[in-house]
């Protein structure tokens, strides 16, 4: 049973201040973010085009307006990469916004039309049975396989320096949960519990923080939560009995998508100071958050098609790092083999598993 968390002090809301990037009647869908560029899709030349926006310098720009669907953007830094699907495969496109150029990777196994990027890897995941996931290399040109699957094919793997994490599933399709993974030590890692109870999806990752909606099963409302992976210690965020879906975090602060209102909302917890907040709760649908330091973007459908909004916190609001309270009983990671034990206080099986995984070159 997990200990107690240290009560947060009392706090007041960061300030927001919410506008659309865009207003075209068209789809505009699947933002993301770093820091001052913000990236999605957009449907207004009639397929899927790559849009980006610079907050500095206040201007919009197409990346692309390519025959065919490029759709998925991820955005580290001055790299933009997405998913192009004019030739009737999959390829991924790799745009540099400060020189312009663009480089085609084509994968050497089919991939889905998703991806993600930081620094200088980018990772997508194999259109197989096991949906393999693949690391791209920029500097040298080279496609390796991670011995390692992601069973959810919905988002991409999430990177940061040398972890990913990533959705796999053990003891059944019903059981998911979220590893780490390290690219220096090619260990593949997730915490002990027990699989046939709980269910963890989406996770996304800032330095040692790792977020995840989860819920225990046959419960069907998942709340977010925070682990230190550093630390191993585990944090409950939400608590609400309504669904709480997509969590992104940056720093001090996560944001999900929440559905307390009835509809989908989108919120914001503040880990320093432990204020929680609505960011938007429009009775349209706002969805998919991504957050990059004192800027939070979703999908708005407000307007009766999809468009993007931005919602920029007060540069003041900034907070210290914050570090996980005390008195929090972890769940610890491990790297083990198959484990089964019967737990006669339960009455049912428990199960374990870890394994030590690898690059396969090719």
């Amino acid at each position: 049973m997990l200990g107690l968390i240290a009560a947060s002090p009392v706090a007041s809301a960061a300030t927001l201040r919410v506008r659309p990037l865009t207003t075209h009647p068209s789809e505009q869908q699947a933002p993301a973010i770093y820091q001052q560029r913000i990236v999605w899709q957009d449907q207004r030349n009639g397929s899927w085009d790559i849009f980006l926006y610079d907050l500095s310098a206040q201007q919009e720009q197409p990346l692309t307006t390519a025959a065919g669907d490029q759709i998925a953007p991820a955005i580290w830094e001055h790299r933009v990469v997405w998913a192009d699907q004019s030739s009737g495969r999959v390829e991924f496109v790799l745009h540099d916004v400060l020189t312009g150029q663009q480089q085609r990777i084509t994968p050497i196994t089919a991939a889905l039309p998703t991806t993600t990027i930081w620094g200088e890897r980018i990772v997508w995941i194999a259109a197989d049975r096991n949906h393999d996931l693949w690391v791209y290399d920029i500097p040298s040109g080279t496609q390796q396989m991670l011995n390692a699957s992601s069973y959810d094919d919905r988002r991409p793997p999430a990177l940061w320096r040398d972890r990913l994490v990533h959705n796999d599933f053990l003891n059944g399709p019903f059981s998911w949960f979220a590893l780490e993974y390290h690219f220096n030590t090619s260990l593949d890692r997730f915490l002990v519990f027990s699989f046939d109870t709980k269910k963890q999806e989406w996770p996304a990752i800032w330095e040692d923080r790792m977020v995840v909606q989860e819920f225990e099963i046959p419960d069907a409302h998942p709340n977010i939560f925070l682990y230190d992976l550093a630390t191993d210690e585990r944090r409950q965020i939400t608590t609400d009995p309504q669904d709480q879906f997509l969590p992104a975090i940056w720093g001090e602060r996560i944001v999900w998508e929440d559905h307390r209102q009835g509809n989908a909302d989108i919120f914001l917890y503040d880990l320093a100071t432990g204020q929680e907040q609505p960011v938007v709760t429009d009775p349209a649908a706002q969805r998919h958050p991504k957050i990059s330091e004192n800027a939070i973007v979703w999908e708005d459908t407000r307007s009766g098609n999809t468009d993007i909004y931005l919602a920029e916190i007060d540069p003041t609001a900034a907070v210290p790092r914050h570090t996980l309270a005390t008195g929090i009983e972890a769940y610890h990671f491990v790297n083990l083999a198959w484990g089964k034990a019967f737990d006669t206080a339960q009455n049912r099986f428990l199960y374990t598993y870890g394994m030590e995984f690898g690059f396969s070159p090719l």
